[in-house]
């Protein structure tokens, strides 16, 4: 989308939106069924109570899990530091002017510190990495 965006629209005029909530989906997927909205630490809390490990899809750059409620399947998307991060870079590839939401973002990212220092266990697939350290390198550049 922002490859054809830059095309249309100078870069410097462009703000990307960035959601600070997330979609919990139930399985299977049927056309006109809604998705029930959470927040970040919302989806975060959803897998510590069901104990189910939070997954990192490379190519969309964003967690997601699984999860069974009384027999029923669901899914649930969002972000967390690693996938904001990632949409933060985009800013600098196509020297966009920035991002809306920040402000919601650095909320929500206190609540993923909170979860690390509490000794809460997020088990997360990606090169071993742990929440902490990406919280701390996105709130630095949430500050420039």
């Amino acid at each position: 989308m922002l490859d054809y965006a830059v095309t249309e629209i100078p870069p410097e005029k462009i703000l990307m939106g960035m959601p600070n909530y997330g979609y919990d989906w139930t399985l299977p997927f049927m056309r006109g069924t809604p998705a029930q909205s959470v927040s970040l630490t919302q989806a975060v809390d959803l897998a510590l109570r069901y104990g189910v490990e939070i997954q990192f899809d490379e190519q969309a750059q964003t967690p997601y899990f699984y999860y069974t409620d009384n027999g029923t399947q669901h899914v649930v998307w969002f972000d967390d530091p690693r996938s904001i991060d990632a949409k933060l870079q985009l800013i600098d590839d196509y020297r966009l002017a920035g991002v809306d939401g920040q402000p919601v973002l650095r909320s929500e990212l206190a609540g993923f510190a909170e979860y690390v220092r509490n000794g809460q266990t997020v088990n997360v697939k990606r090169h071993g990495a742990d929440i902490s350290c990406h919280a701390k390198h996105l709130c630095r550049k949430l500050r420039r």
